[in-house]
């Protein structure tokens, strides 16, 4: 994994949900929590990094708090963020759906603030986290799928 710890500003204005802001990106979230903001943050750097040559390096949280935005912000903190995605880019593909899913599948996704790929993507990530925590054993440690029996004694397919 090669991590990078990036500084981001967080606001809030009365009666407004927080607002995030990736000092060294022009990136910029609104979530009602502070931690989802922040567990936003790895998404949207990927999302953006999409149509980019080369990803930024990082500012020092000092530098970012200093700055006149910094100034600005209720809380200046740090997020690592893991860029070994830049070294993976993304691939377009195509999907078929029935319109009406892809309607709900829209509206799903600019709930959540997210483009459809990206929830896509998102979703698809959650139902495989779903599926390997009902396997036995799940995840190994290597990061390699165990595909075999789920513990229910039905044997799961890879669809390779």
């Amino acid at each position: 994994m090669l991590i990078k710890k990036y500084p981001v500003l967080l606001f809030k204005d009365e009666g407004c949900e927080w607002g995030l802001t990736v000092y060294d990106l022009p990136i910029n979230l609104m979530y009602p929590t502070v931690q989802e903001c922040l567990d936003e943050v790895q998404g949207a750097i990927e999302e953006f990094m999409v149509d980019e040559s080369e990803l930024a390096e990082p500012s020092d949280i000092e530098t970012a708090a200093m700055s006149e935005l910094g100034q600005e912000a209720k809380i200046v903190t740090i997020v690592e963020v893991d860029t070994s995605f830049f070294h993976d880019p993304s691939k377009p593909k195509t999907l078929s759906a029935k319109q009406s899913e892809w309607e709900m599948i829209d509206k799903a996704a600019k709930a959540m603030g997210k483009t459809r790929s990206a929830f896509l993507v998102d979703s698809a990530r959650k139902a495989i986290e779903d599926m390997t925590a009902r396997l036995d054993g799940g995840k190994r440690l290597d990061g390699s799928w165990n595909l075999g029996e789920s513990a229910s004694g039905n044997e799961v397919q890879d669809s390779k």
